[in-house]
């Protein structure tokens, strides 16, 4: 089979499998590419994708499908690379095996279906391409492409370093170290950029300590690990609980011998678990886990598993079965309410998807659930918001006028839970509170869209309200 066909159907495949989230809504974050400025601004970190996402806004507008079907073309041209590129590294068998788990591993789903996260998309297709260029000798374009994919999203820092493992002997020293240059200085810039926007969720506003971060995430690369051989438990937001020193040390030593035998026997794997250091090392994030975090590893990760999968007879009924799980894993995307269920069931006690099962319910808000979340999260005013966001849809505006004070009184710095009780105080009439609400929210914020639009709308006398 030559190289083209097996390409082509490494990406029927996909579509046969992950064609369904081209229906998907948008979901989580999906939701801040359309409230957020309609201009690219090529000074922010991410730049490439944030062109990308642009081009989508102006082509698509507020309709998913559009930004779907780039994820998809992403990731299907990402598995066609793969594929390429370790037909020159490994024997075929092994690489077509490799590029199938790439393209259909259950992992890969969120990465794909979350709109969001294209930025890994997009840092994986160009990593791929410096792959293929560096493995054909031309290795200043490999740095080139390198460069593009910095661009995209910054996680792929490691991308140089699991390059000098994977590449033969003597090392290209001086595209390494140009690689290397650039990755520092693009995760430097990114550094600095997340310290200087309050509420990133990254860094100081994660909520917890690099050192307690690097404990947690010795048992999460476990997790990871586990899931690459049996993937159950994926979730959007899944549960992890913080590790004691004694667990994330005990974790670590482990990796670290994982990684030795790697290096000895095996040197994909060595080059995937270096790929996953950047997301899941020292530098906080709030979520402390996610399962397209895996997506850059895999191109060699997958590899890795090709390697051994091609010694076993019952390999393509191994893939077969990632694949069936994969399809029924792209289903839970298709609506918000199977999204969140699915994360409310695997994490109860969790408060995210409580909140957005909220916000994708067309339910009025009953007394028990205001109370009950209440009760979870009695001093948070994302709750306080969200429920005066339910509130408001479905007419009850004293009630939603109470939880945005609320939320006011709880985060008295919060641009955005001004603008809420403004749009509350208008619902209900009160027209001269609402302007001075919407005053206080671009006080606080001057480029908050929402608060502007609804003070322009006063003007001319067009009362609707955006709140969010």
């Amino acid at each position: 089979m030559g190289g083209r066909t097996q390409i082509l159907l490494v990406c029927a495949s996909v579509l046969l499998v992950l064609g369904v989230t081209l229906w998907a809504p948008f979901q989580y974050d999906d939701y801040s590419l359309l409230s957020g400025p309609s201009v690219w601004r090529p000074w922010q970190t991410r730049p490439l994708t944030y062109l990308t996402f642009w081009c989508n806004r102006i082509l698509n507008g507020d309709n998913p499908a559009g930004y779907h079907v780039v994820n998809m073309i992403l990731h299907m041209t990402s598995a066609g690379l793969l594929l390429t590129a370790l037909r020159r590294a490994l024997p075929e068998r092994a690489a077509l095996i490799a590029a199938f788990l790439f393209a259909l591993h259950p992992l890969q789903v969120e990465a794909v279906a979350y709109i969001f996260a294209r930025s890994t998309l997009l840092a994986t297709l160009f990593c791929l391409i410096s792959l293929n260029l560096w493995l054909q000798g031309r290795h200043w374009l490999a740095t080139a492409a390198f460069g593009l994919a910095l661009l995209s999203k910054e996680e792929c820092a490691a991308f140089p370093v699991a390059l000098a493992v994977l590449s033969e002997r003597p090392l290209q020293r001086k595209p390494l170290a140009t690689m290397l240059g650039m990755a520092v200085s693009a995760v430097a810039w990114v550094a600095l950029a997340t310290v200087q926007t309050p509420g990133s969720g990254a860094g100081a506003d994660a909520g917890i300590t690099p050192l307690s971060y690097f404990f947690t995430q010795g048992t999460v690369l476990l997790r990871y690990a586990r899931q690459l051989f049996l993937p159950t438990g994926l979730s959007v937001d899944p549960l992890i609980p913080l590790a004691t020193p004694t667990e994330g040390i005990a974790c670590w030593v482990l990796i670290g011998l994982v990684a030795i035998l790697g290096l000895r026997y095996n040197r994909w794997l060595l080059a995937g678990i270096l790929l996953i250091l950047p997301t899941s090392s020292f530098f906080p994030a709030s979520d402390l886990a996610a399962d397209r975090r895996m997506y850059l590893p895999m191109l060699s990760l997958s590899a890795a598993a090709g390697i051994l999968l091609a010694r076993i007879q019952l390999s393509w009924a191994a893939i077969a079965l990632l694949a069936v799980a994969s399809f029924n894993r792209a289903q839970v995307w298709t609506t918000q309410q199977r999204l969140w269920s699915d994360a409310h069931e695997k994490a109860p006690s969790k408060l995210r998807p409580r909140i957005w099962l909220l916000r994708s319910s067309e339910k009025p808000v009953s007394n028990e659930t205001a109370q009950e979340l209440h009760k979870l999260a009695p001093d948070n005013p994302s709750v306080a918001n969200e429920l005066g966001r339910a509130y408001m849809l479905n007419g009850q505006y004293q009630q939603a006028l109470e939880e945005f004070a609320r939320a006011v009184a709880l985060s008295p710095r919060d641009a955005l839970s001004y603008n809420n009780r403004g749009a509350a105080f208008l619902a209900l009439g009160l027209q001269e509170p609402a302007i001075e609400s919407f005053k206080q929210a671009l006080k606080l914020n001057p480029s908050l869209p929402e608060a502007q639009e609804n003070l322009n709308k006063i003007r001319v006398k067009d009362l609707g309200t955006n709140y969010r």
